[in-house]
């Protein structure tokens, strides 16, 4: 990610370079807070619990971990955005991501299910709730419960 978003300000650099200067440091910061989560490995996912695991595969909890990427990565670009940039469906996302916010997990990155299903096709069956425990149970997430939300944060 460091690579791609220092790729894009080295040849934004032409046309208004205040400007765009500016906006690429604030996608670097996103880019730089939103990080991916280390895939499962096969030794891991045989030292995870039968009980645990269910009929998942391995290949499912990383498709789990891809859709926990992408729909942070939206989540903390529309953060990012400016706000007076936005339209009305993204100021819509951009209040409920700030209502959701809690002050314990200032400065941590965490998503919460309904913006798993937000963003991507993922679903929270009872084999999507299955690759998040496995995911808890590596240490790969964190359950976090308060305000009444459920907020998955990465480790």
């Amino acid at each position: 990610n460091s690579n791609s978003s220092s790729g894009t300000a080295g040849k934004s650099g032409g046309g208004d370079g205040k400007k765009e200067g500016r906006k690429g440091s604030k996608s670097a910061v996103a880019a730089a807070v939103v990080r991916q989560i280390p895939y499962v490995r096969v030794d891991e996912f045989d030292a995870v619990p039968q009980y645990l695991r269910g009929r998942n595969s391995r290949d499912h909890v990383n498709a789990c971990i891809d859709a926990i990427f992408e729909t942070i990565t939206q989540k903390y670009k529309i953060l990012a955005m400016p706000r007076a940039g936005m339209g009305e469906s993204v100021m819509k996302k951009y209040k409920a991501f700030k209502e959701a916010e809690c002050d314990q997990l200032k400065g941590a990155v965490y998503f919460l299910e309904e913006d798993l299903k937000m963003f991507t096709p993922f679903k929270l069956d009872p084999s999507g709730r299955a690759c998040l425990n496995i995911l808890r149970h590596l240490n790969r997430i964190k359950e976090h419960r308060s305000n009444g939300y459920v907020r998955h944060v990465i480790q």
